[in-house]
């Protein structure tokens, strides 16, 4: 999802969604990086400061990351397609169509 390797998905600024694209199309991955078995293994490696500062970093990004789902979210159900009749010349038109951007659909030309 972030173009990044699977190694390094968690630097990238789409974690939730590499994660979930992951555990969907190849699970022995998700389970070498993101079992709880490698997670205690990368936890034990620090020393108890820095594992309070990646509990708090992680919540910290966790609720940025709801937060931008919700947004998200919000934005598509505002959003509207509008098909507008745009007059070219005295007799001919043109049909404008906008808003599709918003869920994800886009025109082929």
């Amino acid at each position: 999802v972030c173009t990044f390797p699977v190694e390094y998905c968690e630097f990238g600024s789409s974690l939730t969604r590499c994660k979930e694209w992951l555990s969907e199309d190849n699970p022995t991955m998700f389970d070498k990086f993101y079992s709880d078995e490698a997670l205690q293994t990368k936890i034990g490696t620090l020393s108890p400061g820095a594992q309070g500062e990646l509990g708090r970093d992680t919540a910290k990004e966790g609720a940025k990351a709801e937060a931008k789902a919700e947004t998200t979210q919000k934005k598509k159900m505002a959003s509207q397609v509008l098909i507008e009749r745009i007059e070219r010349n005295k007799r001919k038109h043109v049909t404008a169509i906008l808003g599709l951007e918003a869920f994800g659909t886009s025109l082929p030309w």
